[in-house]
Order: structure tokens, then sequence, then C-alpha cells
């Protein structure tokens, strides 16, 4: 089914494996970008990494999209880069702006005289 509840604030990354030239760093479409394409837009969800591989084959003959940031909060994740490759994969960093809840009260202990 659904990534999660709707209601929820949700970041998945990681080596998804779903080639989607849209996202404009892969030279080829599979079956499971466009699903994955689907899902998110059925979900909401944003794919934030775009516009740079992040997979090189060996030989550096194909670039690959792969290692993905989703979220339904495209706003929080902030300075995201793609550093250069470690192996055949480029490691993806970001930050990520987490705000407290507004509902939430800190509590102070009692204090005695």
């Amino acid at each position: 089914r659904g990534l999660c509840d709707s209601n929820s604030n949700v970041t998945v990354l990681g080596d998804l494996n779903a080639h989607l030239t849209a996202w404009n760093a892969t030279d080829r479409d599979t079956t499971q970008g466009h699903a994955l394409s689907g899902l998110l837009d059925e979900e909401g969800r944003t794919q934030i990494t775009r516009d740079q591989p992040t997979r090189y084959s060996p030989g550096g003959k194909s670039l690959s999209l792969l290692d993905l940031v989703i979220t339904n909060q495209p706003h929080h994740v902030t300075n995201l880069s793609v550093l250069p490759p470690i192996s055949d994969h480029c490691p993806v960093i970001f930050d990520f702006l987490v705000h407290p809840s507004r509902t939430a009260r800190t509590r102070l202990p009692p204090r005695y005289s």
C-alpha cells in the first residue's frame, strides 16, 4: 500500500534502483521508476535528489540517479549535495530541519522552598 499514514511526516532515503529520466540524471526509465513516481504522486511525496547522478557504472559508461531522498516535507530538506563517488555510488548529504511541536511544552520540575 502507501508509504505511510497520510498525516505523518516521512522521509525515506536509499538506493532504490528506480530509474526515471524525469529526474534529469539517468539515461533510461524502468518499470520501478514509473511505479515509484506514480506512488509518490498518489501519496503526495517529493523525490528531492535531482539533476546529478549518484551511481557510476564500472568504467563510467553509464550514469544513474538511484540514491533518492523522498519526503512529504520538501521544505525541511536543505543544502542537498551529491559528493564524489566513494565506490560506484556517491554519498548524498543534506540538512533536515526539525522543528519542535508547537503543542509540546517543556515541563519544569517543581520548586520546593
